[in-house]
């Protein structure tokens, strides 16, 4: 048997050698490629994106998505459906075609040809009151008015000041897949736009264009690029972050 003595010396032995190993790896690695990755802004922490209350953002206005040098036209940016109290009901706004010139299936609800870009579910519920309170009965109609933003992801919904049951609210989808990719606005598309777009992207509404933005629960489907929320007012909705 080794004495003590030795074991430990060729123990030190083997770690230098391991460590002159490595760091020639590393050297070797710096040499060949470098992948530099870009802090984000110090406001941007989960903490403040996971807070149990509202997140009240006055510079969301300047993070708005807009639309991409590339993306097709909507079909319009105004729009005006009738609700019918006790009725299930979908009213959406999808894009004119997907890019190329090709018209949509008439009998395709999802339609990848020329997709949605904002849709509204009411469920059999979700009216019972006008915004002045006055009850709504069943059969009853409402006007709903849709104002669509010509460059940035907002939308605008009226009548002002219409609630909907709390027990059975609506269902609000925006879309944000024809949106410029670089969402930091700093000439390119790398990892940072990544990095908002997995963390800190979501949806904001403001009472009126006087109000502060605030921010509320979506669920993001990322492999879509869409968000889908359940709403219990109108007003205005935009994607930013």
């Amino acid at each position: 048997m080794r004495p003590m003595r030795e074991i430990r010396g060729y123990m030190k032995a083997l770690l230098r050698n391991l460590s002159v190993a490595g760091l020639a790896f590393v050297l070797a690695c710096s040499e060949t490629s470098t992948v530099v990755m870009e802090p984000l802004p110090e406001r941007f922490t989960p903490s403040a994106a996971m807070s149990g209350g509202p997140i009240v953002d006055q510079s969301v206005e300047s993070r708005i998505l807009v639309a991409a040098s590339s993306a097709p036209p909507l079909e319009t940016y105004q729009a005006q459906f009738w609700a019918i109290a006790g009725k299930d009901r979908k009213f959406e706004i999808r894009y004119a075609t997907n890019g190329d010139g090709r018209e949509h299936d008439e009998h395709d609800e999802e339609d990848e040809k020329r997709p949605v870009f904002w849709r509204l579910r009411l469920e059999e519920h979700s009216l019972v009151t006008r915004p002045d309170g006055t009850p709504l009965s069943r059969g009853d109609s409402l006007l709903i008015s849709v104002t669509v933003d010509s460059v940035r992801l907002l939308v605008d919904m009226e009548p002002s000041g219409l609630q909907f049951n709390p027990n059975e609210l609506a269902t609000l989808t925006l879309s944000y897949g024809w949106a410029d990719p670089d969402l930091d606005r700093d000439g390119d598309v790398d990892w940072n736009d990544r990095t908002i777009e997995d963390n800190y992207l979501g949806i904001w509404f403001r009472a009126d264009q006087q109000s502060a933005w605030e921010q509320v629960n979506a669920w993001h489907d990322r492999e879509r690029q869409r968000f889908r929320m359940s709403i219990g007012h109108f007003s205005g909705y935009t994607v930013s972050w």
